[in-house]
């Protein structure tokens, strides 16, 4: 007899998962995820806000199920097999299951030390025991399933109906977004992440060429998604606090990783508690035991300044998010200028994030209409919401040095060894 299991999902109710769904739950390296929140360090601001990738990626998985067969009973529509319909659901399983510990923080470090999630997933679907159930239990290729994730190769060989379901796993409306969105919304307990999911998946309909868009009457619901990500970043993703332990978070692992106290192969393999404990152990560097033990103790750095993309010195620092140590330079030059201890000043540049970008053509009187074309709201006028959003943050590690900072920053900001060339 087949095993089944129902799951009571909190945002979506009963979730049927089949025997091939749990051979890839059970597996260990989807197991980890229970153990990795979904929001990170939110948590310590939202007290709510402890929900997992394992149930995140269940979602998902529900999600996948709604719209590939709502796609199937479109007519004119390319054939989506069931085996195409298989390697979908695999996909958006699967998708986060090389996600670090804490969200995306350990990937804000160098990218020489770490590799970036979808990478991580990529070699845990080729790899057993995850590619074995793929091809023994789902009979799906994990070369296909590991394209659906990334888009990288091994897409040449997919079918029609496979190249039509890749949007609704990575695009502006994709089942991911739908899925955490309302997932984050419920657990911080805001009102932003409301998203009208059943209107959206309704209003998926296939144009010209067999591309994935959306009819007219989804097109407000869109919006409302769009609006609702925005939102969920200004109030949530980027909340000051919640970026405070990231930065903290960063600099730990960096001190750890530049003598060699820790292998970027350990972050890997890492679930919340674990890289914390880890953080705290005797074989760490002083300065990562420290921060290590802020962390687990809620003692968070205090903001000392905060610029917005309007501020000269915005444009000073903007350019230290894809350079980590360039950054943390510049952290101990401000410190040893304000006589403190290296590291007692961090500085926070969130990834640039293009809130309304890859979002789905309109389907107008039976042809395709760009989403700029369609809509009141287009792209350009979605980065301005986001330079609104996203703030560069200084913070210190007291309130005594957050009050130096602030009242030295035009010296601070004037004093930048921020070389031109890359590095």
């Amino acid at each position: 007899m087949s095993r089944a299991t129902l799951v009571r999902d909190s945002i979506w109710g009963d979730i049927m998962l089949q025997e091939a769904d749990l051979a890839l739950v059970d597996t260990p390296a989807f197991q980890r995820l229970r153990r990795v929140r979904q929001l990170g360090f939110t948590d310590l601001v939202f007290p709510g806000a402890h929900h997992t990738r394992f149930e995140h990626c269940l979602g998902v998985l529900h999600l996948a199920t709604l719209v590939a067969d709502r796609l199937r009973d479109l007519p004119g529509v390319p054939s989506i097999t069931e085996q195409d319909r298989r390697t979908f659901r695999a996909a958006a399983l699967l998708h986060d299951i090389g996600h670090y510990p804490f969200s995306h923080a350990v990937e804000e470090l160098e990218m020489a030390q770490v590799r970036d999630h979808e990478g991580l997933a990529v070699e845990q679907v080729l790899s057993p025991p995850v590619a074995t159930i793929l091809s023994e239990v789902w009979d799906v290729d994990p070369v296909q399933v590991a394209w659906m994730i990334t888009g990288g190769e091994g897409g040449d060989d997919c079918s029609p109906g496979l190249r039509l379901l890749r949007p609704a796993l990575d695009s502006g409306l994709d089942v991911d977004k739908l899925d955490y969105l309302v997932r984050d919304a419920k657990g911080a307990n805001v009102p932003y992440g409301m998203v009208d999911v059943q209107r959206l998946i309704g209003a998926l309909e296939v144009g010209d060429g067999a591309r994935l868009a959306i009819g007219l009457k989804g097109v407000a619901a869109l919006q409302a998604l769009v609006f609702a990500k925005y939102l969920m970043f200004a109030t949530v993703y980027w909340h000051h606090a919640c970026r405070a332990a990231v930065v903290m978070l960063l600099r730990a692992l960096q001190e750890a990783l530049g003598e060699g106290a820790l292998e970027p192969s350990e972050l890997e393999r890492a679930d919340d508690a674990s890289l914390v404990a880890l953080l705290r152990s005797a074989e760490m560097p002083a300065a990562t035991r420290h921060l290590g033990q802020r962390l687990l103790d809620r003692q968070l750095y205090k903001r000392a300044l905060e610029l917005g993309v309007g501020d000269p010195g915005f444009a000073l620092l903007q350019d230290l998010w894809s350079k980590p140590s360039r950054r943390l330079a510049v952290e101990d030059r401000w410190a040893e200028a304000l006589s403190a201890a290296p590291g007692s000043v961090l500085i926070d540049v969130p990834e640039p994030k293009a809130i309304g970008s890859g979002l789905l053509p309109v389907i107008e009187d039976g042809r395709l209409v760009a989403w700029d074309d369609a809509s009141s709201l287009a792209t350009t006028d979605l980065a301005r919401f986001e330079g609104w959003a996203r703030r560069i943050r200084v913070f210190a590690a007291s309130p005594e040095l957050a009050g130096a900072v602030h009242d030295r920053r035009d010296e601070l900001l004037t004093d930048l060894p921020v070389p031109q060339t890359s590095g």
